[in-house]
């Protein structure tokens, strides 16, 4: 049995989260864990830190969200960039990496969400950006093709090279020795050693392609906007399988979600589990397997968001996560989890101590509810929490004038008892 998180971003601004959970047999339930409209614009790319710790989004209104995945919360936005957030990666749960329409690339620490590197040096803006899984070099490719690779402790750029203009997707293999870029009439595969091309896949006529994932370093897959993904095997240098999502709809992105290796033991022959959005919104997720060294693949959940789905990810289940029910009751509602929950009632709850500026209001639907049921919440919360600093000077002046009128007290009685 194995568990994983799924979040959909959407064109109306939303993003839609649900916990999927994997038995032994390949039966699938999901629970519907948040919601939130974050963005004010369409939401252009969705991804998970490492251990699921943190969850970031970028879209066209120019912004980074930042959710807290252990607390579920939100946690506010980083604005350095003044173009579109087209691409973002992690490397662990320390770093990211953000790439803007702006052209420029930006390396942040997330222990306190600071900007440590702005990375410059593209002509047009930058579409896609992956980091090795060394977490020391980053690739990153531009609408007009250009391709650079970036030296990440330096923030500089060690070579620059022609690619595909307008890619749809750029990705580093699992063990780092090659990368895939992709446009959307083809899809190459490049040596990372010396820079050659060690694989190919042009689409189908009529077909554009819309996404392109590692699934391990043999097996890549290919959405395209006929609603099919297709298996490209790289060492064999063609296709071998096609996928059927369950809806003829265009995919639009697809996810990977690799099992840790204590559960994939009850898996035999797992790969991985492939997750697939579609603009209909429709999510289908396959297992993929190598049985017997033979490549097997089987659908075995759909997930309807009813919404206009443009990207999605995949991430753990954070290890240090509270439990849904405690976090529901200690939260007043903040995180509902149910299978059948009404997307407009579910919603992110916010910091208390966050930046006024930094504050919107998180609703899905009916903004008249969502203000009375902010406004029954602030009564109920009272005044912003200060600063932890702030309550221990708070408290030992309190403790202070405790022990000065017990003393004075104390000094009363005594007179009067004489």
């Amino acid at each position: 049995m194995t568990s994983f998180v799924l979040c959909a971003g959407t064109y109306t601004h939303k993003l839609f989260g649900y916990e999927v959970l994997v038995e032994a047999d390949m039966s699938v339930s999901h629970l519907t864990i948040f919601g939130a409209e974050p963005h004010t614009a369409s939401v252009r790319v969705v991804a998970f830190s490492e251990t699921g710790k943190h969850m970031v989004s970028g879209a066209a209104d120019d912004s980074v969200q930042l959710f807290d995945m252990v607390k579920m919360r939100e946690r506010g936005s980083l604005l350095e960039h003044s173009g579109a957030v087209d691409d973002l990666a992690f490397f662990g749960d320390g770093y990211m990496v953000t790439a803007s329409a702006d052209t420029t690339l930006c390396l942040w620490r997330t222990r306190d969400w600071a900007r440590i590197k702005a990375l410059r040096g593209h002509k047009a803006g930058v579409r896609r950006v992956a980091v090795h899984p060394s977490g020391r070099l980053a690739i990153s490719v531009d609408a007009a093709g250009g391709l650079k690779m970036w030296n990440l402790l330096t923030g500089r750029a060690q070579f620059s090279t022609r690619s595909m203009a307008e890619p749809r997707a750029l990705a580093w293999a699992p063990s780092g020795l090659a990368y895939l870029v992709a446009d959307r009439a083809a899809l190459r595969v490049v040596s990372a050693e010396d820079g050659a091309e060690i694989g190919s896949y042009d689409t189908p006529p009529r077909a554009a392609l819309s996404d392109a994932v590692w699934l391990n370093d043999t097996y890549i897959a290919v959405a395209l906007d006929s609603g099919l993904v297709t298996i490209y095997d790289v060492a064999a240098g063609e296709p071998i399988h096609e996928l059927e999502a369950p809806t003829t709809a265009r995919v639009r992105s697809l996810a990977v979600f690799r099992p840790p290796h204590a559960a994939a033991h009850d898996f035999d022959g797992l790969v991985a589990f492939l997750a697939s959005a579609s603009s209909d919104g429709t999510m289908a997720i396959w297992a993929i397997g190598t049985p017997d060294d033979n490549f097997a693949a089987a659908h075995i959940g759909t997930i309807d968001s009813g919404a206009r789905l443009t990207t999605v990810a995949v991430g753990p289940v954070s290890a240090t996560r509270a439990k849904p029910e405690v976090e529901v009751e200690a939260e007043a509602e903040a995180v509902a989890i149910t299978e059948d929950i009404d997307h407009d009632d579910v919603v992110f709850d916010e910091e208390d101590d966050e930046e006024p500026a930094q504050k919107k209001a998180k609703t899905t639907g009916g903004k008249g509810k969502a203000k009375a049921k902010a406004k029954a919440k602030g009564k109920a919360k009272g005044k912003a929490k200060a600063p932890a600093e702030v309550e221990v000077v708070a408290k030992a002046k309190t403790k202070g004038k405790g022990k000065t009128k017990s003393k004075k007290a104390k000094a009363g009685s005594k007179r009067r008892r004489e």
